[in-house]
């Protein structure tokens, strides 16, 4: 519920991809773009989002473009995604840290 997902309009081939059995809570929201900061009104800053099979997305949770959620991995409620996820990890916070590994 209230799932948002912006892949960037004018850069076709950056897309996101969600594999098979992964779980969200409300209110995530991905970009799969930004605007460049020196001058909004430029192309879009945009690369691919993929989040592998089997991760778990706490509530309120923002991805940014070019990250990789690995498999297995766990992203606590709240946090907010600038860098890749490894597998079988937990991550938290803003921006999201390294937590544990789950054994």
């Amino acid at each position: 519920m209230g799932c948002q997902i912006f892949p960037s309009y004018q850069f076709k081939d950056a897309i996101v991809v969600i594999e098979e059995n992964v779980m969200t809570a409300p209110n995530l929201v991905i970009f799969g773009a930004g605007h460049p900061i020196r001058d909004p009104q430029d192309s879009h800053l945009a690369e691919s989002v993929y989040i592998r099979k089997n991760a778990y997305i706490g509530g309120n949770v923002t991805i940014r473009y070019g990250v990789e959620v690995g498999e297995s991995a766990v992203i606590a409620a709240g946090s907010i995604v600038t860098k890749n996820v490894a597998l079988f990890t937990i991550v938290s916070g803003n921006p999201a840290k390294l937590i544990s590994t789950i054994d």
